[in-house]
């Protein structure tokens, strides 16, 4: 059906009934990609040309063209979702790029849909966005779709947008105008804190500093407060892989915020977060005035609030760096009376009991599973040598 030989309907047809068969099996892809030069033949899809004739199925006028290649991609993103061969011998093809960066811009929705169905499969390789879509730069016509009023338009260019900003990937640096464009759509947050934890994971300190200020004090709250349980898991992921030396107030008291009361999936990271922030000197000062803050960050050291083990180490672990980073004084070797900030914060620690919390859970660790406890025993040591 797919044959230069055969009426062009049917040659329409032949394809997007290969893209449903084989959309879903990566056996059948591969078959799919090795018979009678298919990927050769696909590929010549997308070089007819805009001629508009009668449909002899339904007598209306079509745009052989644009319905072409619309099937043509179509099937190519089926071919090549799972294998990266596959997307090697799809990629190639001379003249592949041009021709999805050239539909990616067609007034025809249903053709533009179909170039970024393609794309999605081809971000998905790790050697492809290195090589061949970096130098196409194919993220810059994505940035503009994301305000598409299209939902699956808006969706397949924030999806392959996701896979072009992983960590591993050179478009990473335009991340944060990337996340600038983004909507701010409902349907759409899972896949906009999924790329933001990717763009903000090891990344530099010039592509964190970009990020807040792009992103905002408010929007972080907004997230970190979302009522869906992943929404918040993963924004304070993204808050856990930005911090710096420099945070904002409202962020701090958030993420304390968020760490009070019962104990819920996205604690451990909100803990982390926690962590991280009291390595910094701005943030040391003021977290150690939020008495009330700390109080309910140590009330996580208590042995016998969780009848899972394993789940009170994970939660214990960023609790005693926590302590650590807090106590650590150098920091303080600049200022004017070195240490006397690590002085004060280690009064309010003693005052608050922290030192005997962890003296009695040293204790108990030594009495309990050592393989177990090991990665806990060696932060209580850190830690209580700051009070020394």
């Amino acid at each position: 059906m797919c044959k230069r030989d055969r009426p062009l309907d049917e040659n329409v047809k032949g394809a997007e009934t290969l893209a449903h068969l084989v959309e879903v099996d990566p056996d059948l892809q591969i078959i799919a990609s090795i018979t009678d030069h298919l990927i050769s033949t696909l590929s010549n899809y997308l070089h007819y040309k805009d001629v508009k004739k009668i449909s002899s199925v339904d007598k209306k006028e079509v745009d052989w063209g644009s319905e072409m290649r619309r099937a043509a991609f179509l099937a190519l993103a089926a071919i090549s979702a799972n294998d990266e061969e596959i997307r090697d011998k799809v990629i190639k093809r001379e003249g592949m790029i041009d021709q999805i960066m050239t539909c990616m811009l067609s007034s025809n929705q249903a053709e533009v849909a179909a170039s970024l169905r393609c794309l999605q499969s081809l971000t998905r390789s790790v050697h492809q966005i290195r090589t061949v879509l970096h130098d196409n730069a194919v993220w810059k016509p994505l940035l503009g779709m994301l305000q598409s009023t299209n939902h699956e338009i808006m969706v397949l260019a924030m999806t392959c947008l996701c896979n072009l900003v992983l960590e591993f990937s050179p478009s990473k640096e335009v991340g944060a105008v990337y996340l600038n464009a983004l909507p701010s759509h409902h349907l759409v947050s899972h896949s906009y804190e999924m790329s933001s934890q990717s763009l903000t994971y090891c990344s530099a300190e010039s592509l964190q500093t970009r990020v807040i200020e792009t992103m905002r004090s408010d929007c972080f709250i907004k997230r970190i407060e979302d009522p869906v349980m992943i929404i918040r898991q993963k924004a304070l992921a993204v808050l856990r892989n930005l911090l710096t030396s420099v945070h904002d107030g409202e962020d701090r008291d958030s993420v304390a915020t968020r760490s009070r009361g019962e104990r819920r999936p996205g604690d451990k990271t909100a803990l982390c977060v926690l962590s991280n922030m009291a390595d910094g000197p701005s943030c040391k000062a003021h977290i150690i005035g939020k008495t009330e803050d700390l109080q309910y960050v140590i009330k996580y050291l208590d042995s016998d609030v969780y009848p899972d083990q394993q789940r009170g180490i994970t939660l214990k672990l960023p609790v005693v760096q926590f302590i650590t980073n807090l106590a650590e004084s150098s920091e303080d070797e600049s200022a004017c009376f070195p240490h006397a900030g690590a002085y004060q914060r280690m009064l309010v620690l003693k005052n608050l009991g922290v030192q005997r919390i962890l003296e009695d859970l040293l204790a108990k660790c030594e009495k309990s599973d050592a393989s177990i406890n090991s990665p806990l025993l060696h932060s209580i040591n850190n830690a209580l040598k700051q009070f020394s």
